[in-house]
């Protein structure tokens, strides 16, 4: 950063990013856990209402993963990985808030570039001029949450219908079967069987007997 920059511009400007920065964290983090927990719900539906072999399970679960890590790379980290300068911090800030019209981005380039007709009184000047605006500028109004907002409900929503599924048995098998397909887990059948006859399941009998069984479907 500039050295003639004022002191309480770079302040403001070093805040801006880091406000920036974290609202950009919040909605990649929230990108990413949707695409996997939406991944690992529309799996558990599918496998609980067709009956997939396990290739097929391994190929979607295995897209189901790639779409999230890239969906958190372009969301998320890549934005983060973004060097930001004063001139792109400046050219921000104006564009949240008219009223700093184009001084504060003038303010930076005259404290980047020395030119000859510039006197330095006149630099000074320039940014005092802009620290005064920045003065009434508030960050959290510049830059609120509620940008982000829609992404951190639908994240909510999601890990709750997740956390309602993780309540049953039937709900954490299908999870697991999405998350962990190469597990030897039996799927989650629609259908329940009950052994009417013998009374308490017990077939046991001996050698070459013949015995009746009654179920229910």
């Amino acid at each position: 950063m500039s050295s003639q920059l004022d002191p309480y511009i770079r302040t403001k400007l070093v805040a801006f990013r880091g406000r920036f920065r974290w609202l950009v964290f919040l909605r990649g983090v929230s990108c990413g856990l949707l695409a996997l927990l939406g991944g690992v719900l529309i799996l558990s539906l599918a496998d609980w209402l067709i009956v997939m072999d396990d290739r097929t399970r391994y190929v979607l679960s295995g897209g189901m993963y790639f779409s999230a890590l890239v969906i958190t790379w372009l969301t998320c980290v890549r934005p983060l990985l973004r060097v930001l300068d004063e001139r792109e911090l400046a050219a921000m800030m104006e564009r949240e808030e008219p009223a700093l019209k184009s001084r504060l981005l003038s303010a930076v380039e005259l404290a980047e570039e020395e030119r000859e007709h510039e006197s330095a009184q006149f630099r000074r000047q320039a940014q005092a001029e802009v620290v005064e605006s920045l003065r009434a500028v508030v960050l959290e109004r510049l830059l609120p949450t509620r940008l982000v907002q829609t992404w951190l409900i639908a994240v909510a929503v999601v890990i709750l219908i997740t956390g309602l599924m993780v309540a049953f048995d039937s709900g954490r098998t299908l999870m697991v079967r999405a998350l962990m397909p190469m597990m030897n887990i039996d799927r989650v059948s629609r259908n329940s069987i009950v052994i009417l006859t013998p009374e308490g399941g017990n077939t046991a009998v001996p050698e070459n007997d013949e015995i009746e069984i009654r179920i229910q479907v």
